[in-house]
């Protein structure tokens, strides 16, 4: 059995084609890889954060340190504001 040199050749581009397909699919699994892996370490590092500040949450809960009657005055409506200073009454 004799196979043509054109078979052959025909056969060799089709190859080359399909590797270079599949080098530009690495190069792209590879770039999506190194994203997703960013991705992953902002996302832990965000994890740790919120971590800490649940833990500095609970420390300042645990020492008495938080005053469940006072509000922080930012978060506070000029009406609370008011109320609580006094101010905007009028003098009896």
């Amino acid at each position: 059995m004799t196979i043509e040199v054109g078979t052959i050749e025909e056969r060799k581009a089709a190859l080359q084609m399909q590797a270079q397909g599949l080098d530009r699919r690495l190069v792209e699994i590879d770039r999506q890889g190194q994203q997703l892996q960013q991705e992953r370490s902002q996302v832990i590092a965000n994890l740790n954060a919120v971590g800490g500040a649940l833990e500095l949450c609970e420390d300042l809960l645990k020492a008495g340190r938080a005053n469940p009657v006072d509000p922080d005055p930012a978060a506070m409506t000029l009406e609370q504001l008011e109320e609580r200073t006094g101010a905007g009454k009028a003098e009896e």
